[in-house]
């Protein structure tokens, strides 16, 4: 409740500044007040059981609100929260600065109220070499500390985006190598860059993932060896005959020369 008093307040006095109703009378702010709060506020200013006068009163009213929105503030636990305060993940200097300032509106610093939210920048920021950086002012201002911030998160940004474009270059080159006709050893197909319809798919003939049938290196070399065996059973048969006809020959030159000899021994 404390907070969204402090909220509305906030934003009920740039309402008045804007629409130049701060001059107004004492009675006439404490109605825009009321009228611009709504009934519950309504129902909370009729139970402060004020005197008409009292009622009139700007200021009194504000302090009744004040007092009935913030009735105590455990000023330890509010500094616990504040010194407990780390940057998160994914969040900017920015919003972490905003946010330690929110809070420690609720811890009565004071005149050292900057200083404390310094301190606690340079203790909570999530990159742990600024720190190291921002110690070695001596004159560190919280301005001058938020500053710093900002300009080493904006270069870790460019660093991240330098690499996601260098990145995204390399998967550019890498789907024009394989975008430029050759088919894909795991698919058979020509396809872009990490994108094989093959990738996680079982093949059918080696029981192995990430290929089809049709790509199986196994089959091929089934087909390898197969293709062997029949070359080999093709000289082996060639082997016969060439065997066989030698055969032939020896007979059929065996047969001539007893022929020749049997008629030179007649003359």
């Amino acid at each position: 409740l404390g907070e969204v008093w402090k909220s509305f307040k906030q934003r009920f006095e740039l309402y008045m500044k804007t629409t130049n109703t701060t001059a107004l009378p004492s009675e006439q702010k404490v109605a825009l007040l009321l009228t611009v709060a709504g009934t519950e506020a309504l129902e909370i200013f009729n139970s402060f059981q004020l005197t008409e006068q009292e009622g009139n009163n700007y200021d009194i009213v504000m302090s009744k609100f004040e007092s009935y929105c913030m009735p105590w503030v455990n000023e330890n636990y509010e500094r616990f929260v504040f010194n407990s305060r780390v940057q998160l993940p994914n969040e900017s200097i920015e919003e972490f600065v905003t946010d330690l300032k929110l809070q420690s509106r609720s811890c009565n610093f004071g005149q050292i109220q900057e200083s404390l939210i310094r301190d606690r920048l340079v203790i909570g920021c999530s990159d742990h070499k600024v720190p190291d950086c921002l110690l070695r002012d001596c004159e560190l201002t919280l301005e001058k500390a938020i500053r710093i911030c900002q300009a080493v998160e904006l270069r870790k940004k460019q660093i991240i985006n330098k690499n996601k474009m260098h990145h995204r270059k390399v998967e550019q080159k890498e789907t024009h190598k394989h975008t430029k006709g050759k088919s894909c050893g795991k698919c058979g197909n020509v396809h872009e860059y990490r994108n094989c319809p093959a990738f996680g798919k079982k093949c059918k003939f080696c029981g192995k993932y990430n290929h089809f049938a049709r790509q199986c290196k196994s089959k091929s070399n089934l087909h390898a060896i197969y293709s062997l065996l029949r070359l080999s059973s093709y000289f082996e048969k060639k082997k016969k005959r060439i065997t066989q006809s030698l055969r032939f020959y020896i007979v059929f030159l065996s047969f001539l020369l007893d022929t020749m000899l049997h008629s030179h021994s007649e003359f």
